[in-house]
């Protein structure tokens, strides 16, 4: 079940400072803050900065075309130079500039979709379709959290998002209470910093989908959502997911679902 209270009350936020991360596509060299990458947790470089925590990746592959991943990550839109059609050569055969930019969005693992200069759609329906990949993000950062703090073993965890541009507060409640200045509580803040401005609007128009989601899609999570307001930063939002195992982690189960599963068979 899914619950969604109002009360008053201030929340504390902390201070996370986003680091730069050097990226070598090909020989070319790009510097961005690592809150940019992550916008798309999906992505093949979101997932390679949360599995290593580098300075700098390098990927074997078209530094020219990177540019315009790179601006994709930040506006959400595949901006393309003048004199490019998005319609392939019907007569030579040879692909296409689009072509070419296609490839290399499947191999970074990031969506393509009719460019911006080309995409004959109503405002009101480009809105809808940000929105909507924005609240997947969403969950896919959200189920990523959960994750990590059940592999953890720790009790719950709390993210509170404000209206106003202020970094999320996050509370890991465990076994020693309040975990803080951990390496899990580092990573939790890095994931969530993305959604600073936009979570409490999202919570506000569907934390009733997004609770169902959740729960239908993590067996285990005890979902709340409670909406707060303070004059001072407006309407914020407190997000609540606890694990609940009647027996806790089954070992059994965990090595039948794993590779592990080879090992005992042989």
């Amino acid at each position: 079940m899914s619950y969604y209270t109002q009360n008053n009350g201030y929340p504390k936020h902390h201070h996370f400072t986003n680091r730069r991360i050097k990226l070598n596509i090909g020989g070319f060299k790009y510097e961005t803050k690592r809150s940019v990458l992550i916008n798309w947790p999906d992505s093949r470089i979101a997932n390679d900065i949360a599995e290593n925590e580098p300075d700098e990746l390098f990927y074997n592959r078209d530094g020219h075309l990177f540019w315009y991943i790179l601006q994709f990550y930040r506006t959400g839109l595949i901006h393309l130079p003048l004199g490019n059609s998005s319609s392939p050569c019907s007569n030579c055969g040879q692909p296409t500039f689009l072509d070419h930019l296609r490839r290399e969005f499947e191999y970074f693992r990031m969506p393509f979709s009719e460019p911006v200069e080309n995409r004959k759609m109503a405002s009101s329906n480009i809105m809808e379709s940000l929105i909507a990949s924005r609240i997947d993000e969403f969950l896919s950062v959200l189920k990523k959290i959960f994750m990590e703090v059940v592999v953890a073993n720790e009790t719950k965890v709390e993210i509170t998002f404000a209206m106003k541009k202020t970094p999320p507060e996050v509370r890991i409640i465990g076994k020693e209470r309040l975990m803080r200045n951990s390496y899990l509580y580092e990573k939790i803040c890095e994931m969530v910093t993305p959604f600073s401005e936009t979570a409490t609007r999202i919570l506000d128009m569907f934390y009733q989908e997004i609770g169902q989601h959740m729960e239908e899609n993590l067996p285990g999570l005890m979902w709340r959502v409670d909406r707060n307001y303070s004059s001072e930063i407006g309407n914020f939002h407190n997000i609540r997911m606890q694990y609940q195992s009647e027996g806790g982690i089954i070992r059994d189960v965990v090595v039948a679902n794993s590779k592990l599963a080879k090992v005992i068979k042989m």
